[in-house]
């Protein structure tokens, strides 16, 4: 998936964000509890930072909500 695609899922806010452990979380289509978390379902993984302390997940969230990302 796309940066852009990503930040669309986003915007139309029929998603789901788990945090599987501290290292990265994954995005799915739907809005689902953490028990019906599909194996294979996930659309996206984010696992890391951008730019600066940012992690990636919270810049798509940012960009898909209209914000500006400033990290140093």
């Amino acid at each position: 998936m796309t940066k852009m695609e990503k930040i669309e899922l986003l915007k139309s806010g029929n998603f789901t964000i788990a945090y599987h452990d501290s290292d990265y979380c994954c995005l799915y289509k739907g809005k689902l509890d953490y028990d019906e978390l599909p194996e294979d379902g996930e659309v996206a993984e984010f696992d890391g930072t951008t730019d600066g302390y940012i992690s990636e997940a919270v810049e798509y969230l940012v960009k898909a909500l209209g914000g500006k990302v400033i990290s140093i």
